[in-house]
């Protein structure tokens, strides 16, 4: 039997790289962006104001050729809400783990789950299929792909990934267990980015800039734009770094860093390391943009780190400061990585005055 071609195997696994690209780390997903339609159709999807973005030429394409199937079964059955979070994330960062194969039907292709516990996707597989089916989604797909491939090529180009790898890999260390490094998009995501380990690579769910959705050219993005662009992609890519270093110092994290003082109900407050993790990851942002953006840093940063108090992470403004001043502090040849004790156990004595924000 010959060897399949590395492009048909890519295909049956239900995502292929950007080929336009060397060595692209974006991953387009058929299965991932049926997901996120099917979840765009659903009563939540349309009245949530963030889950779902909505302003785009694409977005109201979706709804215009998707609208008559709105009373399809599936629909009511994954009409979740913000408080049904973990399904909402599972049902659409699963179906990576899906691929129509030669009939047309759904087959699971790698051992992969965004949440533990939380199985939607799957075990909704009958009526997606027949959902797929009836709306044509795949035809919808395919007369879409060059757009999909448009969006990654301008994304990649405002990332500057490389540099935001390497600055990773100098600051925290290489990361021998990931095999490498993949992005995966649907220009329907509003909300909710996420990194998850998938068969060893090091996997990011993200969110793509407001500037690349509404259609403006990377050449038309100002400087501002483009580093608060960055965003998404890099505080879910420094969970990578971030989380295998902090569960190397966690007793010294248990002991210095309380997470009744520095959430005010996130909801990442009942893991010991994960309210620490958040605060790491939006801080080395701030590090990464006075490099790599200096002219806008400290107002891009602000603005984010105000965004961030909004979700529970309320002392965020002073937790980058007091960061940012240990690193320019720093000795020579100093990286994050060397200064993670320190600023531990200086967050142990910020934290005896710290109060949390007053109950509205």
């Amino acid at each position: 039997m010959k060897k399949l071609s590395a492009t048909f195997a890519m295909l049956f696994l239900g995502y292929f790289p950007l080929f336009s690209q060397a060595n692209s780390p974006v991953r387009l997903s058929e299965t991932y962006e049926l997901a996120n339609i099917i979840l765009a159709l659903t009563d939540y999807g349309k009245t949530d104001p963030w889950e779902v973005w909505q302003s785009s030429d694409y977005y109201r394409e979706v709804r215009q050729y998707f609208d008559p199937y709105s009373q399809h079964p599936l629909l009511a059955k994954v009409n979740y809400s913000r408080k049904e979070w973990e399904n909402y994330l599972s049902f659409r960062t699963d179906s990576y783990a899906f691929a129509f194969d030669a009939n047309n039907r759904l087959v699971r292709t790698m051992p992969f789950s965004a949440n533990k516990g939380f199985n939607p996707f799957e075990e909704q597989l009958a009526l997606i299929e027949d959902f797929a089916k009836t709306s044509r989604f795949r035809a919808f797909y395919q007369r879409h792909l060059s757009y999909f491939e448009g969006i990654a090529s301008s994304y990649l180009a405002s990332q500057r990934y490389p540099e935001m790898r390497q600055f990773l890999e100098e600051e925290l260390g290489k990361q021998s267990h990931l095999t490498s490094y993949a992005i995966v998009f649907s220009p329907l995501v509003g909300r909710m980015n996420c990194h998850r380990v998938v068969q060893g690579v090091g996997t990011d769910f993200i969110t793509l800039p407001d500037f690349i959705l509404s259609g403006k050219t990377v050449k038309a993005a100002s400087e501002e734009e483009i580093a608060s662009g960055t965003h998404m992609l890099f505080t879910e890519l420094d969970h990578a770094f971030v989380n295998p270093l902090s569960a190397k110092y966690q007793n010294l994290i248990k002991a210095n860093f309380s997470n009744q003082v520095w959430d005010k109900g996130s909801g990442y407050e009942t893991d010991s390391l994960a309210t620490f993790n958040e605060y790491m990851t939006w801080g080395i942002y701030d590090l990464y943009v006075q490099r790599f953006f200096p002219t806008v840093a400290e107002k891009v940063s602000l603005a984010w780190a105000k965004q961030n108090a909004t979700r529970g992470f309320h002392a965020s403004v002073l937790f980058n400061e007091e960061l940012s001043k240990m690193y320019r502090r720093r000795k020579r040849g100093q990286t994050i990585a060397d200064l993670y004790p320190a600023f531990i156990k200086h967050l142990g004595q910020l934290q005896t005055t710290l109060a949390q924000p007053p109950k509205k």
